[in-house]
């Protein structure tokens, strides 16, 4: 029989350090048919001072026989998966948030296009051991630059890791480097995901999510295209269809004014091997 919970909590609020936000979880739970076990679908809400509200779709499928367990089980899922989410606002940042797919990589869609991008400079992920490197979008001028900010918990992020690996492959020979963009996570969090999910450009660690907001990420995943000039030229707030012929030309159009043989100051590994850019 559905059912609704009302489940109210208090998290803390990762974008703004130790103040506390209240957070309003409405929960609704429909068991599904006999047998299939059950379904859950539900939308969180998140309430707090600066007054936005952020909402997000869930679907999980339980494991579990009956729904006597379900609402405290639901309520600590939903209560995780605001917490990975970047929290709630405050004073005027917004918490990072999964945007819906379909998002085209179009100039049209940057209102800084045309402006100098922010500054990039953020240690790179490394193996356990090794020498930490500090890696500046400014060691790459004359090149074209994707700037991709993800996150491992993001499911629209991992999705698209495999097609920024073929892009990166159908570029090998261009003036093109990737740089991704890890927000708000532990090194050693990042190693785990990479050891089973290889990918073939360099992962910056923007630890203390600094970067995404010098460069106005409030959506995951995100990707920023940078010309040779050093100006912002396209982005997608979202998942990009990578593989797109369209992606390509957006990308391929800035190739004109880049230098074919500039290469990095110093050539950078991406973590799980690979060429280097």
């Amino acid at each position: 029989m559905p059912f609704r919970l009302d489940h109210e909590i208090l998290i803390g609020d990762r974008l703004t350090g130790p103040r506390l936000r209240r957070t309003i979880i409405a929960v609704n739970l429909t068991s599904a048919p006999e047998g299939r076990g059950d379904i859950l679908d539900a939308k969180i809400l998140r309430r707090h001072s600066a007054g936005s509200v952020a909402a997000c779709p869930l679907r999980f499928a339980s494991p579990f026989q009956g729904t006597s367990r379900l609402p405290s089980i639901f309520a600590t899922l939903c209560a995780w998966a605001l917490l990975v989410s970047g929290g709630a606002a405050a004073q005027g940042d917004a918490g990072l948030r999964l945007e819906p797919p379909h998002a085209a990589l179009s100039a049209d869609a940057a209102p800084s296009a045309g402006q100098p991008a922010p500054p990039l400079a953020l240690e790179m992920l490394a193996p356990v051991g090794a020498p930490v490197r500090q890696v500046d979008r400014g060691m790459f001028a004359g090149r074209v630059v994707l700037v991709h900010f993800f996150a491992t918990w993001c499911e629209p992020c991992r999705e698209e890791l495999p097609a920024l690996n073929r892009l990166a492959a159908r570029f090998a020979d261009r003036p093109l480097t990737l740089l991704a963009v890890d927000v708000g996570e532990v090194d050693a969090r990042v190693r785990r995901f990479i050891a089973t999910t290889p990918v073939a450009f360099p992962i910056l660690m923007d630890r203390e999510r600094l970067a995404a907001r010098a460069w106005d990420v409030s959506v995951l995943p995100a990707s920023i295209l940078v010309g040779p000039e050093g100006h912002v030229r396209a982005q997608a707030r979202g998942p990009v269809d990578w593989d797109r012929a369209e992606t390509d030309q957006t990308i391929a159009t800035l190739f004109a004014s880049a230098d074919v043989n500039r290469q990095a100051q110093e050539p950078i590994n991406p973590p799980s091997g690979g060429p280097t850019q």
